[in-house]
């Protein structure tokens, strides 16, 4: 659900998982994520789907600047800030990740830049803060893609909504982007925004 922006922002709020945050308003939604989500909605009926197909973690909610578009409409911006919400069958909380620092570290040596996977990873800072109902987690990192990519700045916020879910909120941008000012401020703002409202 969008709340009518505040100046050069628009808020983004998700009633279903209890979390908002706000982007620029020259953003869009990233249409290939609602499409996919409704495929893999249609996909329960659809006899002949085949079961593999479209496995993988969708973003619940994803916005970025509007071009860049591939011949299929799918964003190739590097610029976005996206959120994952990932369900547990148990309880969980942040501090079983540890402190901030050892939860970023984690999440970057076995998620972002894995061995073997060519990319690098530099943790830049972590924190814990107070984001409405609840505390969060946020890591600032640098990330070398190698051959594959531009490097790229990304801040992620990460926080446990109640005991089985995890909210993963991440605002990154080609580190150049990073590099000027006014875009620096409005990333940031970008991530400082986000917070649980349920």
């Amino acid at each position: 659900m969008y709340v009518p922006h505040q100046g050069d922002f628009k808020r983004y709020r998700s009633g279903e998982n209890g979390y908002s945050f706000a982007f620029p308003k020259s953003w869009v939604g990233d249409q290939s994520l609602e499409l996919e989500k409704a495929r893999r909605r249609a996909g329960d009926v659809t006899l002949s789907m085949n079961k593999n197909s479209g496995a993988g973690v969708l973003p619940d909610a994803a916005f970025g600047p509007l071009g860049k578009l591939n011949s299929l409409g799918v964003s190739q911006s590097d610029e976005n800030v996206s959120v994952i919400v990932s369900k547990f069958p148990f309880k969980f909380s942040l501090k079983a990740l540890g402190t901030p620092e050892q939860a970023a570290k984690e999440l970057l040596r076995l998620s972002l830049a894995p061995e073997g996977s060519g990319r690098t990873a530099e943790l830049i800072a972590a924190c814990e803060e107070n984001r409405g109902l609840s505390s969060v987690y946020q890591f600032e990192y640098n990330l070398d893609r190698g051959d594959k990519g531009v490097p790229l700045k990304a801040i992620s916020i990460i926080s446990g909504k109640n005991p089985n879910s995890l909210i993963t909120m991440t605002v990154v941008a080609p580190l150049t982007e990073w590099e000027n000012d006014k875009k620096n401020r409005m990333l940031r703002k970008v991530s400082t925004s986000f917070k649980l409202t349920k």
